[in-house]
């Protein structure tokens, strides 16, 4: 039985992957003038909902080594869109916060796909529009739940 849900679930993520690309995704509304890679999105993402990080939460948040945070910071601070200040309860910890123009930046990005997905998605009536954004919820709260490529190793549930 398990194995059967994961072959359907194998086929239903090749076919999702490529239509989600094609009908939802607009690089152009996502990069503006500056190339950025998605975990830059994120990044911005998370500051927008917690307004301060440390970058081991951050780290966290994209799962990925902090090491491998700096140069994310690196260039969207060189863009001006973060900046680093001290924490206040701990003058050696380091946060990273959104920069007056890397808070109009998320607000214009987050208008701009808000805008394109109303025209993308206006072909969908009320109740599919519910269902839809439900089934996009289950996916997203899923999708944390599963650990990072490579880190499960199988036979051992525990590992995670």
């Amino acid at each position: 039985m398990k194995d059967r849900l994961i072959e359907e679930l194998a086929g239903n993520l090749l076919d999702f992957f490529p239509l989600y690309i094609k009908k939802l995704v607009r690089n152009d509304l996502i990069e503006g003038d500056e190339v950025l890679a998605p975990s830059h999105h994120r990044l911005l993402s998370a500051l927008v909902e917690e307004k301060k990080l440390a970058v081991s939460d951050i780290a966290s948040i994209l799962t990925v080594s902090p090491p491998n945070v700096t140069p994310l910071v690196r260039r969207l601070k060189d863009l001006g869109l973060v900046e680093r200040i001290h924490d206040e309860s701990d003058l050696r910890r380091v946060m990273i916060a959104l920069t007056e123009k890397g808070c109009a930046f998320t607000e214009s990005r987050r208008k701009a796909v808000v805008a394109f997905l109303s025209s993308q998605l206006s072909c969908l009536d009320e109740p599919e529009l519910e269902r839809f954004a439900r089934a996009i919820g289950v996916v997203r709260d899923t999708l944390a739940k599963i650990p990072k490529a490579g880190e499960y190793r199988s036979g051992n549930p525990e590992g995670r």
